[in-house]
């Protein structure tokens, strides 16, 4: 059993105790614990992340002030690498963004959830590994989001949160989309089913056939470049979070976490035949989750152990899906499966060269700065 999986399945476990036992003091030690794994895990990764070696790549090449203006990613993100590679390897910038990344998680988590395990594993079924550990420019904005944005947007501070946005552009330019949250905020939580109903309809119409071409990351050919199974799992989750949180608070409830999410999923409607892009544009939005699960979960429903147990059994199947994702956009080694999936640290950083054989110039990608 690989160590990525082993820490799934404490996280799991976890999140299960938290469900039927007392929260003592050795309980939310547990938690602590579980958590400070996590974030040693991330830290002191080697290799792994779908996107590990590009960054690494984009850390060496920018080498004066010229560079940050050319290649791939946006400026900030390019000055935060021509600042750190004069003193730092990249490997001790990853530690730096992870600490920074888990902290501010530690902080949102403790604000809003009302289950800081259950959070965890929603957590780390798809954003711990697809964003912090992968997208490290998208995991940066997504993070600061939920830590600073939704401060902002609870005290309506617009200005500030604007500031924040066009600031987080600049690392990646998925941000620009947070700018319409103040707009979309005015709608209710059941005015966006309508919402999102028309935004199917015209992704599956206008979008499709007229704008296809202009997306970025899009097929040549027009198909769905998402698999069924990430298409039909965001449309089930939603169906059972909003019917959950519409019997919970008897069709009441407005939070601005749920408003955000719906939003999310109509965005998502709205680029379906593209859906990368809409994972990249609706990613903060659904990792609300990691907040609006426990909240479902606290209230008084009929439907409150079917709500759980979906969850649950979701984790399982999501993590592992997230896993031989990684195996293959990874160039991994065909034969490891998601159980087996291996953890590669600083410590056994040659290792990495011998699972990502596939697709992967070992001689070029050797630490070689």
């Amino acid at each position: 059993m690989g160590l990525w999986f082993l820490l799934f399945l404490i996280v799991f476990f976890t999140a299960v105790l938290s469900l039927i036992a007392k929260h003592d003091a050795s309980y939310r030690f547990l938690v602590f614990a579980v958590f400070a794994v996590m974030t040693a895990m991330l830290c002191l990764r080697f290799g792994q992340g779908v996107d590990y070696f590009l960054y690494r790549d984009m850390f060496y090449d920018v080498k004066n002030y010229d560079d940050v203006f050319r290649g791939h990613g946006e400026p900030l993100y390019r000055m935060l690498g021509l600042v750190f590679n004069g003193f730092m390897k990249f490997t001790h910038m990853v530690i730096i963004i992870s600490l920074a990344e888990m902290a501010m998680m530690w902080d949102f988590i403790r604000r809003y959830s009302k289950n800081f395990a259950v959070s965890l594993l929603m957590m780390i079924m798809t954003y711990y590994i697809m964003f912090l550990a992968g997208a490290i420019r998208q995991g940066i904005v997504i993070t600061v989001f939920l830590c600073y944005g939704s401060r902002l947007i609870e005290g309506h501070k617009w200005r500030e949160y604007v500031l924040m946005c066009i600031v987080l552009s600049l690392i990646h330019a998925v941000a620009l989309i947070y700018l319409v949250v103040p707009l979309m905020l005015r709608f209710s939580v059941k005015t966006y089913l309508f919402i999102i109903v028309c935004s199917l309809a015209f992704g599956l119409t206008l979008v499709h056939r007229f704008l296809l071409g202009y997306i970025r990351y899009a097929n040549a050919d027009g198909s769905f470049s998402l698999r069924a199974t990430g298409i039909a799992e965001r449309f089930l989750s939603f169906a059972v979070i909003y019917y959950s949180y519409y019997a919970a608070y008897k069709g009441k409830g407005n939070d601005w976490w749920m408003k955000l999410y719906c939003f999310g999923i109509a965005l998502y409607c709205l680029v379906i035949p593209v859906a990368n892009t809409g994972q990249r544009l609706t990613a903060c939005f659904k990792t609300l989750e990691i907040i609006i699960v426990p909240q479902i979960m606290s209230q008084k429903s009929k439907y409150r152990q079917l709500f759980t147990s979906y969850f649950l059994l979701l984790s399982i199947v999501l993590y592992c899906h997230t896993l031989n994702q990684e195996v293959i956009n990874g160039s991994y080694r065909l034969s490891l499966n998601p159980v087996a999936f291996p953890y590669v640290s600083v410590f056994n950083a040659d290792d990495i060269y011998t699972l990502r054989e596939q697709g992967l110039d070992v001689k070029k990608r050797r630490e070689e700065y």
